[in-house]
């Protein structure tokens, strides 16, 4: 038998004359209809009715009772007492019959008052309308510990009185309950993910992170209290449910078990309260008892070298988090931190871009210098220099003569050494400006300019075809400059130069070779190469040891790298990479 069938019976008295005069009168039907038969056939049917409608009654597995109004001199109903209850309805009240039957309803259950359960049988013993409750919010008390049960409540008005049956559904209730706060809190995940992702504020983030929990955990208050970099308080960062004036102001101690929030440290993982009278773990602050706080879950906030702070719910009423929520409030932490970390990363990176722009400036105005009070006084030592030689060589003996060509030689080095510098300095100061280059054109234009000033000697340059490359044109053609230039003064002791150039197109990039037959170098060495000032021979050949320096700076800009195998007296082979047209990538260094 449903709840709804039970709930369309009459009391059961009533419920019995019914039945047993319909079933009386279709035997009476059946006879001769005379009124003794008549009498006894109704009888019969009465006792075996009844029978049987108790039979079912006690058998039903949620309780029933029958229930009749106590009106007051006004005839307003004050009350109802018990004139039936099956065998479940004693169970679930936990009372035998005896005991239950004539009782009246307030006085043993006066929680139907507080969840308006009894004014709603009023409405229905008044009105008639079907009572059809479903999830009824039902709190009971006792020893002290307040319990909460869930009910589907149903009830009808039969011949003044009330028939009602109800299941206790509080399993179901929180079962469903649960499904619903994972996906409200697995959604409040995603969108305070896309919030943290969408550039928001260091303070924008920790605003919406407290009343994500406050909406997810179904609680009153929530708040985040960072820890002071000494570590030694904490500070009300952000806040739901606290006067908006204690935000930014509001402090406590951090010691382990001081606060809450310090003790929630210590431990290292979530921690529950259920009651903060009865605490003993650690000493309730003001910030918590002042606004009426009886329970909260609290976790840390973890940064990259340590904690930022700790995150937390609270409740005015009593309440049991459970670990699925636990779990929910530290996702929530762990989105905070990667949010609040991102964001002071990157204004770490926009206040070290402002001082290595500030930087930039000092070295154009000391570039400036360079170019400018350096050089002045170069000229004129060697301007001076060339006047004694020219005008006034009659007057020196050799010695004079020859200390005078040392000055001039070493004054033109210094002008040379200077101008390198500021060409290596430049390059990390201006934009890339890449496009498609002819790697065979630029690599056999800059030979050919270079061998217009090696007349007289044998040389030959080998170059195959190389395929195009991704670049600054102009930043690429001082990088084969620099290269064959270097194959070309290291050969310059061979009776014939040979020089090749090539490449390997593979997977991820292009790998061009320049190879040749000079002087070649000691490969342990090989990592001081492409260094400033770096130089591996003697003066026998003439440099500032910045070349290669320009070639590594260079090609790193384009996302490249660099190479160098060689043996003494048997060559060198230089080469460098660049990542292929169709995955080209700039690394502005």
């Amino acid at each position: 038998m449903t709840s709804e069938t039970v709930l369309s019976l009459p009391p059961i008295s009533a419920f019995m004359r019914v039945a047993v005069e319909a079933r009386a009168t279709s035997v009476g039907s059946s006879g001769t209809n005379r009124g003794a038969g008549l009498n006894n056939a109704r009888s019969l049917v009465a006792e075996s009715w009844e029978a049987t409608f108790k039979a079912s009654l006690e058998t039903m597995l949620d309780p029933f009772v029958i229930l009749t109004p106590v009106l007051d001199v006004d005839g307003t109903v004050v009350d109802f007492t018990y004139e039936y209850a099956n065998s479940a309805a004693c169970v679930e009240n936990g009372m035998e019959r005896e005991d239950l039957i004539g009782r009246r309803l307030l006085e043993l259950f006066p929680e139907h008052r507080l969840s308006r359960l009894f004014e709603m049988y009023c409405h229905t013993l008044d009105t008639g309308d079907p009572l059809i409750l479903d999830g009824l919010c039902y709190q009971t008390e006792c020893c002290g510990e307040q319990t909460v049960r869930r009910l589907d409540v149903r009830s009808n008005r039969v011949d003044g009185a009330l028939a009602c049956t109800w299941r206790d559904v509080t399993p179901e209730f929180d079962e469903r309950q649960a499904l619903e706060d994972r996906v409200l809190q697995q959604a409040t995940i995603s969108r305070l993910s896309r919030f943290v992702l969408g550039g928001a504020a260091e303070e924008q983030i920790l605003d919406e992170a407290v009343r994500a929990v406050a909406e997810a955990l179904h609680v009153e208050l929530a708040k985040y209290l960072e820890l002071s970099p000494r570590q030694d308080a904490f500070v009300l960062r952000a806040a739901v449910g606290w006067p908006e004036g204690l935000v930014g102001t509001a402090t406590i101690p951090a010691g382990g078990h001081r606060s809450y929030a310090g003790y929630v440290i210590s431990e290292g993982h979530p921690v529950s309260v259920q009651d903060m009278s009865t605490e003993t773990r650690f000493t309730p602050m003001p910030l918590l008892i002042e606004r009426g706080v009886v329970s909260g879950l609290s976790v840390v906030v973890y940064g990259d070298h340590g904690t930022l702070g700790v995150l937390g719910g609270h409740s005015r009423t009593g309440r049991h988090f459970t670990e699925d929520e636990a779990d929910f409030l530290q996702t929530v932490a762990n989105v905070v931190s990667a949010g609040v970390l991102r964001r002071r990363g990157e204004e770490e990176v926009a206040a070290r871009t402002t001082e290595l722009a500030n930087s930039n400036k000092e070295l154009e105005a000391f570039s400036y210098s360079v170019s400018h009070d350096l050089r002045a006084p170069l000229r004129a030592i060697h301007g001076f220099s060339k006047i004694l030689l020219e005008d006034y060589a009659q007057c020196l003996d050799d010695e004079g003569r020859r200390v005078l060509g040392i000055i001039c030689t070493n004054t033109e080095k210094m002008g040379q050494l200077i101008d390198d510098i500021l060409a290596f300095s430049r390059l990390g100061r201006h934009d890339l400006r890449s496009s498609m280059v002819d790697m065979d054109g630029l690599a056999r234009s800059v030979a050919d300019e270079l061998m217009e000033l090696e007349q007289g000697r044998e040389i030959r340059i080998h170059i195959e075809p190389l395929p195009e490359g991704f670049g600054d044109l102009a930043l690429l053609r001082q990088v084969w400059a620099n290269l064959v230039s270097n194959a070309l003064k290291f050969t310059v002791s061979k009776p014939r130069a040979e020089i090749t150039i090539d490449c390997d197109e593979r997977a991820d990039d292009i790998l061009y070779r320049i190879r040749d037959n000079g002087a070649g170098f000691d490969m342990r060495y090989v990592d001081t190469l492409f260094g400033v000032f770096r130089r591996l021979h003697g003066h026998e050949f003439p440099g500032t040891g910045i070349g290669l320096a320009i070639v590594k700076r260079v090609v790193t800009r384009h996302g490249g790298t660099v190479g160098a195998e060689g043996r003494e007296y048997e060559g060198a082979c230089f080469t460098f990479t660049l990542p292929r047209p169709d995955k080209e990538t700039t690394h502005d260094k």
